[in-house]
């Protein structure tokens, strides 16, 4: 038995089924005539319309483009597939017809060399299911090729015993046309396909060696009977290799989605990303009309927003998804970082995608979707139970650098107790864009360790776009008769949730840690500053909106900024591992976003606020701090800003009376270092910043801390994504400058140190605001090195448990953890040291990895990397804070840091002191006030952050309240008193009256 015999006749299948192939010319180009190949300099983004015109006599006929770059293609002026470096090829009806191309140069990983090219245009006709036969049986050899069994080597025999006796002929202008179709692509040099065998050598040598005129010659291909031998011979397969198959079926059901992981940005900007989709669901509807079985999945619900560019695309899609083809994924408007960002934003991404599904396709999704996130919260579980999904499918944490042994299916239990069934891709090779080769499908499963029946097998091209192609597809129909292949299902995602959510699975608890990607927590300092500026904007502005929404006026609304905001918060644009081009899109996005959230503040501020400075306070505790704001007499002054010492009372808008402080900051300097208090805390600085002392009501805190000290920053490969442990070693210190004081008081004291390096410079400033017990650290970094991190380092004198704030909560994470793979670890906004109500917390709004160094807590400041984008953080904006407590975390002050009362003047006011939307008490932190997205209602979402239950009563006025799902459907009234469990997440939603479901 000669096995490649096989390979020989299924390729000469594919070859003979095409008819008088032929390349055209000339093309359009821009609107100019001309003969391909051309070549054009280009900028990566630029968009080039190719038209072409095709006349076929044949029922089915193949367009295949050989170009560099991608394309949507129109046929006739409608929507009619993508191209691609894995999408070379269309199929399309015959006579006459006219072929548009919007093309840019990306491939689908990004890659490209400036210059948009068309090599050739071939047509052919093609008896189609011959055609699929081939390729079909091309991957049925693949899928037995390396028998390991006595059932795959009597298959071998018999598929070889069959195609022996048949007789197939193919011209050799046949057999260079397939080999032009299959394997002529633009491809990057490390992206080979790789759902297809290598080329057959004969076929491609053949063209090498006398070129593309044998396109010209005058053989006549005689098609007749190759369709009826096509079907014969796979009738004969399957009659003599099923028996096999199903003797050896394993009792896993696989179900097959098509699927393509397009990054909303990446190696390219959001705008390339709306190409992808559209190019990748053209794919996608162009394939769904060739293969009924066909079923596509896709996450996020942003991406299906974009298709409504295309009118005719998207009414096919919305076709499909009415026949359950078109399965939406996630639930999310887009896979956002999960852990950089409040819980709101994760409320919101849930609330926005969920709705966006409903509104459009009648269903939201039922499955998680977020195979990509560098690092999974443990307040996750309970938001996603609460936007009504079911069960989640990750996959990243199989790329762990230490702890590799993952079960493949469990019960993720998060912080409040919610759970929900988790199941991982199993796969660490092609990760969520499956080959579809009959091999992988019997290896997937085979490697499958989990305690479930059903699995979900995600195929396609992805990372960049593509989705399914014809050969994967004719391998999947192939694959059931390969032996050892599971039951195969196309769909039924649902019917998988449920199975995963009727599972007995073991419990996994807290947070899903990814060792890997550690450098994501610090890098790209400037998208990580706007992003947090602009979460906090449109937390003011909700308040604002909800205040004029209990009044019946009208409000300037903030969903389109929010949409934008969760956009810029993709797991690749906030981590600061997306391209220069993706990065600078992003920036501008942020800063318009912000200039665009100011405005419509004070347009909601007109009229609704009190007369005089108004006071916005978004928090439920009353304040009293030093704020920033409009000029006015007397105010002391800093960096060019006006500073108030005001009181604002909780969720409302105030007027705002300046007033002194009850104990007012002062600074002393003594020799080389600078004292700061304010009768609360006093803290010393000595030279470059170093706080030599930090006392709290008379108590020392502090070895020391803020020692500025850099790091050798090489990882061998992710660039900007890793940091690695060695890397902890210190390098160097940067030369320390003395400390001198830069603001006296009485609102605000100051000391200011510069530090220098070979190529870099810091200014800092380290301040005390009158009646803060805070150390605010406030630095300007000039860093034009690359391959060195700074951090900055502390040594609390609490030596208790270490606290990670995360989203909706905190995590205890042990000095053992810490020690080994969680050296360096994501926080949101703060890590505290404990020891027993005492302690020490860090404090920063922007900057988010902690790492862990024998007792010492090293805060990420600057990471600098070449690869994606080897010019983001040359000069970085950074702020931190050193606080001490007595009285377990002080969360007014935490909060009030993270969104502190905004102080304003507005054009139009009332009289009064004020108005305000409820009270809580005691006060639990506030996620959100904001207008309800129908009905008129408005939305309170509360949290307790803490592991003890907590007895609030919340006040409304006359308005009744009632508990609601993240998706603001209403549930049962409360009364006056809540009970918030543990870490949960309440969303209340007011009414004017209750009427109890029938």
């Amino acid at each position: 038995m000669k096995p490649r015999l096989v390979e020989r006749k299924a390729f000469w299948l594919v070859a003979a089924s095409l008819i008088r192939p032929r390349l055209v010319s000339p093309i359009r180009l821009e609107g100019e005539a001309v003969n391909p190949p051309v070549y054009r300099r280009s900028p990566p983004y630029k968009v080039w319309t190719i038209e072409l015109e095709v006349d076929q006599p044949w029922r089915s006929n193949i367009v295949k483009i050989h170009m560099e770059g991608s394309g949507l293609a129109s046929l006739d002026g409608r929507t009619y597939a993508g191209l691609d470096n894995a999408h070379t090829y269309m199929i399309i009806p015959g006579g006459r017809h006219r072929l548009t191309i919007e093309a840019t140069l990306p491939t689908i990983h990004g890659y490209h060399r400036l210059r948009i090219a068309v090599d050739y245009v071939l047509v052919a006709g093609v008896e189609l299911e011959a055609f699929k036969t081939g390729l079909r049986l091309l991957a049925l050899y693949e899928g037995l090729s390396n028998p390991q069994d006595p059932a795959t080597m009597e298959a071998l025999r018999r598929l070889h015993s069959i195609l022996e006796e048949a007789r197939i002929d193919a011209t050799p202008r046949q057999l260079v046309a397939a080999s032009m179709i299959l394997y002529d692509s633009n491809w990057s040099p490390w992206t080979p396909r790789k759902e297809l065998p290598p080329p057959r050598f004969d076929a491609y040598m053949i063209r090498g060696l006398y070129g593309d005129e044998l396109l010209q010659g005058d053989e006549e291909e005689d098609p007749r009977g190759v369709e009826d031998l096509a079907r014969k011979l796979w009738g004969r397969v399957e009659e003599a290799l099923e028996p096999i198959a199903e003797a050896s079926r394993t009792g896993r059901i696989l179900h097959l989605v098509a699927h393509s992981h397009i990054d909303t940005a990446w190696l390219w900007p959001v705008e390339e990303a709306r190409r992808k989709v559209l190019r990748t669901n053209a794919t996608v509807a162009h394939l769904a009309g060739l293969y009924p079985e066909m079923a596509y999945a896709q996450s996020p619900a942003l991406h299906h927003k974009w298709l409504k560019e295309k009118e005719d695309l998207y009414a096919e899609v919305s076709r499909l998804a009415g026949e359950g083809r078109w399965i939406p994924l996630g639930g999310f408007l887009v896979e956002g970082d999960l852990q950089m960002v409040h819980g709101e934003s994760l409320a919101r991404q849930l609330l926005y995608g969920q709705l966006h599904y409903t509104r459009e396709l009648g269903k939201p999704a039922r499955l998680g979707w977020l195979p990509d996130n560098f690092g999974y919260p443990a307040s996750l579980p309970q938001l996603l139970a609460q936007a009504g999904l079911k069960a989640l499918v990750i996959q990243k944490i199989l790329w762990n650098d230490t702890n590799k042994g993952h079960i493949h299916a469990f019960r993720w239990r998060g912080l409040d107790g919610t759970e929900i069934p988790v199941q991982v891709i199993p796969d660490n090779r092609y990760a969520y864009n499956a080959p579809a080769k009959p091999s992988h499908v019997v290896e997937y499963t085979r490697n499958y360790k989990g305690g479930t029946r059903r699995l979900v097998y995600p195929y396609g091209y992805g990372d960049g776009g593509g989705g399914p192609t014809i050969e994967m597809l004719e391998a999947l129909r192939a694959a059931r008769l390969v032996p050892g292949a599971p039951i195969i299902v196309h769909g039924g995602l649902d019917q998988l949730a449920e199975d995963l959510a009727d599972s007995s699975l073991p419990v996994v608890e807290g947070e899903l840690y990814l060792e890997l990607h550690r450098g994501t927590y610090t890098v790209n300092q400037e998208i990580k500053r706007l992003a947090y500026t602009a979460e906090y904007k449109l937390r003011i502005l909700d308040l604002l909106n909800s205040l004029h929404t209990l009044e019946g006026t009208r409000h300037p609304g903030s969903k389109d900024l929010w949409e934008k905001l969760l956009t810029i918060q993709f797991h690749d644009i906030l981590p600061g591992s997306a391209s220069r081009e993706a990065n600078r899109e992003a920036v501008d996005t942020a800063i318009k976003l912000i200039r665009e959230a100011d405005r419509r503040i004070m347009e909601a501020l007109d009229g609704l606020a009190p007369c005089g400075m108004a006071v916005v306070n978004p928090n439920p505790w009353p304040t009293s701090m030093v704020l920033e704001g409009p000029e006015a007499p007397g105010c002391q002054r800093w960096r060019g800003k006006c500073l108030h010492w005001i009181h604002a009372e909780p969720l409302g808008a105030w007027r705002a009376e300046p007033g002194e402080p009850p104990s007012p900051a002062w600074v002393v300097e003594e020799g080389d270092t600078v004292v700061l208090g304010n009768g609360m805390v006093r803290a010393r600085i000595g030279p470059g910043g170093l706080v030599e002392s930090l006392e709290y009501m008379g108590r020392e805190t502090l070895e020391w801390g803020n020692r500025l000290e850099v790091h050798i920053d090489e990882p061998p490969e992710w660039d900007a994504w890793d940091v690695e442990k060695w890397s902890l070693r210190t390098y160097k210190t940067p030369s320390p400058g003395r400390p001198r004081a830069t603001a006296r008081g009485p609102l605000r004291a100051c000391a200011g140190t510069t530090l220098h390096m070979d190529n870099g410079r810091v200014e800092l400033e380290a301040c005390i605001d009158a009646g803060s017990p805070a150390l605010d650290i406030y630095a300007r970094v000039e860093w034009l090195e690359r391959g060195l991190m700074l951090r900055s380092w502390t040594k609390p004198r609490a030596q208790g448990r270490i606290l990670f704030e995360t989203p909706y909560g905190y995590i205890e994470r042990s000095r053992r953890e810490l020690e080994g793979p969680k050296f360096e670890s994501p926080m949101l906004r703060w890590v505290a040291v404990d020891e027993d109500g005492r302690g020490l917390l860090i404090y920063s709004p922007h900057h988010h990895g902690i790492a862990y160094r024998q007792g010492e807590l090293g805060l990420g400041i600057v990471k600098r990397p070449y690869f994606p984008d080897p010019w983001i953080d040359e000069r970085v904006e950074a702020r931190w804070s050193l606080i001490p407590y007595h009285n377990g975390v002080p969360w007014s002050l935490v909060y009030a840091k993270w969104s502190p009362p905004l102080l304003a003047k507005p054009r139009r006011c009332r009289p009064g002191r004020g108005i305000g939307v409820a009270r809580i008490e005691p006060p639990v932190p506030v996620s959100t006030i904001k207008p309800a997205e129908e009905g008129g209602a408005v939305v309170l979402r509360l949290y307790n952050p803490t592991p003890s239950t907590r007895r609030v009563r919340i006040e409304a006025g006359a308005r009744m309240l009632r508990r609601a799902s993240i998706l603001e459907e209403p549930r049962e009234p409360i009364d006056s008193w809540l009970e918030i469990g543990p870490f949960k997440v309440e969303t209340l939603i007011t009414a004017t009256r209750y009427n109890p479901a029938p």
